[in-house]
């Protein structure tokens, strides 16, 4: 069980102090699609929030893809040691950069021709092409993240982060407001603090890179790293969106904006999820050599699941004011979906802190690849067979199922090559009494 001296250890350590200097960093960046979602859903209708949902999900679902999962094996190669460090960054970014673009033009050709899959009307159109050329600047910001976590600047991050936290929700209601760009207002803005983002960025890693020739086989062995992650990183993210194409398909844009609502307020789990991941895997990747890091991992665990249930069950309590105050009251039916999707959210944020760690310290990343294409199987499998019949909870549903056999998956693969016992135990309790609390909290408070 979870005991104050454990705390105390991770109290006086720069885990926790990191964990806050990139929660709030992490807050912000989060906050920002959160506090320009009431100006959006108050000035378009329901179906109209909806496809700019669906834009933003699709662009950042093609932005995972043109990283190549190399944001991933940025972080872990950054601690191989000095040697070559500054020539694997530089490859890493041009490699992005080129990919990024690529993808890119691909992405507009493709949707040119086949005008319609996706989108009818033309200004839904129109607002989509203007989201795609925010993808080159998505990704080399993503790799500027990762590359100032690496390097233990937590306030350049904090900084970079909050200028994304004014400048999107401000941009958007000038062009929204003043210049009358619809459905493009929230794009164009997007694409802007995207463009300063990264300009800042750049000013204080300029010393991080070197255009020397890399040793002879070093591409193959980031690649080899990389490209299993991509899977997952992709099907990750692509979890929660999938569940909006069926949706879509199956009962209108509306239902994707209420859907898009809650994984929104269950985003309050991704923040203390998120910030503590930040700090948490440089730190654990540092100690993976240490004789008791083992038991720092298993402390770790109990602290941060305790973390995130106890704002889970804050989320239950204050999901009716939250929905009006994010939307209004054409989006109350998110409530239906809370319980799971916050479920989710917790699986996800434990498999890519904890239950995938043995395969990163081992480097067998492949297995990764494994888990979440599996994963990604049974959500579309269950999506097939609930959404049509149960729309939002059944999509709520399957996003959960495929959440936890992703989970399982890691944890067994990874168990297989770097053993450490979590207190699943722990866990599965919390699951129980959340679940049991989440109805009778629901009977209580939605009936009145």
């Amino acid at each position: 069980m979870l005991k104050f001296a454990d705390i105390k250890v991770y109290l006086d350590n720069k885990l926790l102090k990191e964990t806050f200097v990139y929660g709030l960093g992490n807050v912000f960046m989060a906050l920002t699609p959160i506090i320009v979602t009431p100006f959006l859903t108050r000035a378009f209708s329901l179906t109209q929030y909806g496809a700019i949902d669906l834009i933003y999900t699709t662009v950042l679902i093609i932005a995972t893809f043109a990283g190549l999962g190399l944001d991933a094996a940025l972080l872990r190669f950054y601690y191989d040691g000095e040697s070559g460090r500054s020539l694997m960054v530089t490859f890493v970014f041009v490699a992005c950069a080129v990919s990024s673009v690529i993808f890119t033009v691909l992405t507009i050709l493709f949707f040119i021709i086949f005008k319609g899959l996706l989108f009818i009307d033309p200004q839904e159109l129109h607002a989509f092409f203007i989201g795609l050329l925010a993808i080159p600047f998505i990704v080399c910001l993503s790799n500027q993240l990762i590359l100032l976590r690496a390097q233990r600047k937590a306030h350049v991050f904090v900084l970079i982060s909050t200028v994304n936290l004014v400048l999107i929700p401000v941009l958007t209601i000038v062009f929204q407001k003043y210049l009358h760009l619809g459905l493009k207002s929230y794009f164009v803005a997007l694409v802007t603090s995207q463009l300063i983002s990264v300009l800042l960025g750049a000013g204080t890693l300029k010393d991080s890179f070197s255009f020397e020739a890399l040793p002879s086989g070093f591409k193959n062995k980031i690649f080899v790293f990389s490209l299993p992650l991509l899977i997952p990183m992709v099907l990750g993210g692509f979890l929660g969106g999938v569940n909006k194409y069926f949706l879509q398909f199956y009962h209108g844009l509306s239902q994707v904006a209420i859907f898009s609502i809650g994984l929104k307020i269950t985003m309050v789990i991704g923040f203390f999820g998120m910030s503590f991941r930040q700090a948490w895997f440089s730190y654990a990747l540092s100690k993976m050599d240490s004789p008791d890091a083992k038991e720092k991992y298993k402390t770790a665990f109990n602290i941060f699941v305790t973390v995130l249930f106890a704002v889970a069950f804050l989320v239950i309590i204050l999901a009716k004011p939250l929905i009006l105050i994010l939307s209004g009251i054409e989006y109350l039916d998110a409530r239906f979906i809370l319980a799971y999707v916050c479920l989710g959210t917790i699986l996800i944020n434990l498999s890519g802190s904890f239950f995938n760690l043995g395969l990163y310290i081992k480097k067998h990343t492949l297995y990764s690849m494994f888990a979440y294409i599996l994963g990604f199987m049974v959500n579309i499998l269950t999506a097939f067979m609930l959404v049509p019949r149960y729309s939002l909870l059944g999509a709520s549903v399957s996003l959960l199922l495929g959440h936890i056999t992703i989970a399982a998956l890691l944890l067994y693969f990874s168990n297989k090559f770097y053993p450490v016992r979590f207190n699943l135990g722990l866990l599965a309790a919390y699951a129980v009494l959340f679940l049991i609390f989440a109805q009778t909290w629901g009977n209580l408070i939605w009936l009145r």
